[in-house]
């Protein structure tokens, strides 16, 4: 697989994450003055919040050991990528969890 066709795989990946995230009112799409989409997501204040709440949940769910096994520091919580998508997909059932509730 060359460079440009993982490239292009993870694009798509992350597009097809986002577009999950709009769906669950997590994120929303750029639009220009002409109401296209530019390519650029932001997150909600609904994110921002729940991802808040979790990370500090899971922070305290592992008392010293992280998910990927290291010791369990604020500067680690920070950089590492296992603990941050353990985090986001918390937040993620999160949200879902809510969306069936207002139905």
């Amino acid at each position: 697989m060359t460079e440009k066709e993982r490239q292009q795989r993870h694009e798509a990946k992350m597009e097809k994450f986002f577009d999950m995230l709009c769906l669950l009112g997590l994120a929303r799409k750029y639009r220009d003055e002409n109401n296209a989409w530019t390519g650029i997501y932001e997150y909600t204040p609904l994110y921002y919040e729940l991802y808040g709440q979790e990370k500090i949940k899971l922070s305290y769910e592992l008392d010293m050991f992280c998910v990927c096994r290291k010791l369990l520091t604020g500067l680690h919580e920070q950089n590492c990528r296992r603990f941050r998508n353990a985090v986001e997909k918390k937040v993620i059932e999160r949200a879902r969890e809510l969306c069936k509730q207002q139905k």
